[in-house]
């Protein structure tokens, strides 16, 4: 995944934090619309800067597409999978439907818990690597 970024700071030689600009859902071309007024926002990170990029220059990043996908699938897909689990799990121990909403809750509960560990897990491993891959 490409995305465009300014430097904040070099770290070292090889290293730069960086802040890449998150689009909105419309594509954030705001001045061609005016219509929402939303506001950019943005993601700090660090970056392998191989490029030999400064101080507030404007880059080009990538990360590993498979790597975020995986990511995003995980926060969407684990929790709602825990829900029908504990759902349907729940027919085995009862016929009453409030049992069963309470199991699939409780299963809905327990996927965001461990999406939540996971998340801790990737942010002291420092998530998916981004390299800066030209100087704009």
């Amino acid at each position: 995944m490409k995305a465009e970024a300014v430097v904040i700071k070099t770290l070292d030689k090889d290293t730069a934090e960086i802040r890449i600009f998150r689009d909105t859902a419309c594509g954030a071309h705001c001045e061609s619309c005016g219509g929402c007024g939303a506001e950019k926002r943005f993601i700090s990170a660090t970056a392998v800067n191989t490029c030999g990029a400064k101080e507030g220059d404007k880059v080009l990043v990538e990360t590993e597409t498979s790597g975020v996908l995986g990511l995003a699938a995980l926060v969407y897909i684990l929790p709602i999978f825990s829900f029908f689990s504990g759902y349907f799990s729940a027919y085995a121990f009862s016929d009453l439907e409030h049992v069963r909403l309470i199991s699939g809750a409780a299963g809905f509960a327990a996927g965001i818990f461990i999406v939540w560990l996971i998340n801790g897990r990737i942010r002291k491993k420092g998530g998916p690597e981004v390299r800066i891959i030209s100087v704009c």
